[in-house]
């Protein structure tokens, strides 16, 4: 909770529209920002599946010169276990993913 603080703080516009791929799209419009689906386990788990909506757009933020991660390994690298995998997700500018990334200890 501390990062969302930062940013609040800091003057960034918080949005969460529901949707994964909207909230990305802005990524790319901007050139910049964080899309993030961080769960809290065993409580919350991740609900986003890996190979059909984590990694396809990780790749595409990579290549754009940003950074993709599960808050403890970069998300290309990450293995996986199943078609249904499910992961959590830190996408964006290099600089608010590390920062995240520092945030959640990784």
């Amino acid at each position: 909770m501390s990062c969302v603080n930062y940013w609040a703080k800091n003057g960034y516009t918080l949005r969460y529209s529901g949707g994964m791929a909207p909230d990305c799209y802005l990524l790319f419009l901007k050139g910049e920002g964080v899309f993030t689906s961080v769960s809290s386990l065993p409580a919350v788990q991740p609900k986003l599946r890996a190979l059909y909506e984590c990694l396809p757009i990780g790749f595409l933020i990579e290549k754009a010169g940003g950074m993709a991660s599960n808050g403890h390994m970069p998300l290309l690298e990450m293995p996986i276990t199943g078609f249904v995998h499910k992961c959590d997700i830190i996408i964006g500018s290099s600089e608010e993913v590390t920062r995240c990334n520092r945030y959640l200890g990784s």
